[in-house]
């Protein structure tokens, strides 16, 4: 219980107390909030200065390192390593000749007699300014202008090549060796599976481009094709030329025997395989095919991109 003496104390107490007491609480808070902001200001500053001073350090270490030798070369690498455009998709260079008019100053007949230039220029020339691993099959020995009309072709279409052949005349080789000198030679028969792993542990494998312009016997197309596509590169093409064989006694296109036609018709079918209602699978090399085109008298087979987004059976 409160005393009245206790009630008339507190009834009297000043109320400029309470004023001043408050006024002091104020100006603790406002002076509380200035020092925040200057302390604010002051972090603001020492990072400002920190990245300022981080930006300078890394153009100088840019500009020094410019300076030095390789540094284009490393440029040049990281470019290459995180580019994920589709190589068929670079800029062609203007202002220079086709496939086409190449082929026909050389006089191969890949123009002259056949049409392959329509598929060439479709697909390769895109390719045309990257480093590249090619294989031609036939030097051209048998025919009646002598060896080199392709090899020249390609040499000039291809300025980045590192060129290969399979040829089955020794004789022929060794007589125009001196005049083919910017491509490595192997002689063998394309039909020959032993002779075919030589080349490919020999050569190391890993081509962009194969093409079969050899014998053109059913035997010879179907081996090269079953052995050699294996070291075709994830996204490379395999060319198979001089279709029209097929339909020929001569190259073993016989009654009963399988032609490289009908093994591309199958390998048609093998695509579908995996669908639920699809055909059995009859050509194991099918697995590794992503898609073929083919044109009057040839046909490409296109390697499945196993790095990216294909799964190999």
């Amino acid at each position: 219980m409160i005393s009245h003496s206790s009630k008339d104390s507190y009834s009297s107490f000043p109320a400029s107390n309470f004023t001043f007491v408050k006024q002091q609480d104020s100006t603790l808070h406002f002076d509380a909030i200035g020092h925040s902001f200057i302390m604010a200001v002051r972090i603001f500053n020492l990072v400002s200065v920190t990245a300022v001073a981080g930006i300078f350090l890394l153009f100088i270490t840019l500009w020094n390192l410019q300076a030095r030798p390789g540094y284009q070369d490393i440029v040049h690498f990281i470019n290459d390593t995180t580019s994920h455009e589709p190589s068929v998709k670079e800029e062609p260079v203007k202002n220079r000749p086709s496939f086409t008019e190449i082929a026909t100053k050389y006089g191969t007949d890949k123009v002259t007699q056949h049409h392959y230039n329509y598929m060439y220029e479709k697909y390769l020339e895109p390719m045309r300014d990257r480093p590249l691993k090619m294989l031609e099959i036939g030097l051209g020995c048998d025919m009646s202008y002598g060896p080199g009309a392709s090899y020249h072709t390609w040499l000039e279409f291809f300025p980045r090549v590192d060129m290969y052949y399979i040829e089955y005349d020794a004789k022929c080789v060794e007589k125009w060796a001196q005049n083919i000198t910017d491509a490595r030679i192997f002689t063998g028969d394309q039909a020959d599976t032993e002779f075919l792993h030589r080349f490919i542990a020999q050569s190391g494998g890993g081509f962009d481009i194969i093409i079969d312009d050899g014998g053109h016997t059913m035997n010879q197309q179907i081996v090269s094709l079953n052995t050699l596509y294996d070291i075709v590169l994830p996204g490379g093409i395999y060319f198979c030329e001089d279709l029209a064989t097929s339909y020929e006694a001569g190259y073993g296109a016989t009654e009963g025997a399988k032609t490289m036609m009908q093994m591309i018709g199958e390998m048609m079918h093998d695509l579908n395989t995996n669908l639920q209602h699809g055909p059995p699978q009859k050509n194991l090399v099918s697995s590794q095919v992503r898609s073929i085109e083919c044109g009057e008298e040839i046909c490409a087979f296109f390697k499945k991109e196993l790095e990216k987004t294909e799964i190999k059976q």
